[in-house]
């Protein structure tokens, strides 16, 4: 699927600004109580209604300042790798010695 620059902007709006009460999550079995540290959302964006599709999301927020800390937006997966590989393994953001990633 290709996503245009409108509908990513769509569901950075969303994500960030009116995320779904519904969609929040208060716990994981066998995980530690993060629920003092951040909040975290799961769940789908209708992206079409006809036929039928969605994007599922998970949404952390910052563990320090949320209302003003940068957003990451993190794309991964597609043809032969699964996108929970990049939620559930350890991984490295490394930045340029510009100051940009």
């Amino acid at each position: 699927m290709n996503l245009s620059r409108t509908t990513l902007c769509l569901f950075l709006l969303v994500t960030t600004l009116a995320v779904p009460e519904e969609d929040r999550i208060t716990s994981l079995k066998g995980y530690y109580d993060f629920t003092q540290e951040f909040e975290m959302f799961s769940g789908y964006l209708e992206l079409q209604q006809t036929p039928r599709i969605a994007a599922h999301y998970v949404f952390i927020t910052s563990k320090s300042a949320p209302q003003t800390d940068d957003l990451v937006l993190w794309l991964n997966g597609g043809p032969g790798c699964t996108s929970m590989y990049g939620t559930l393994s350890p991984t490295q953001v490394s930045c340029r010695s510009s100051g940009h990633m």
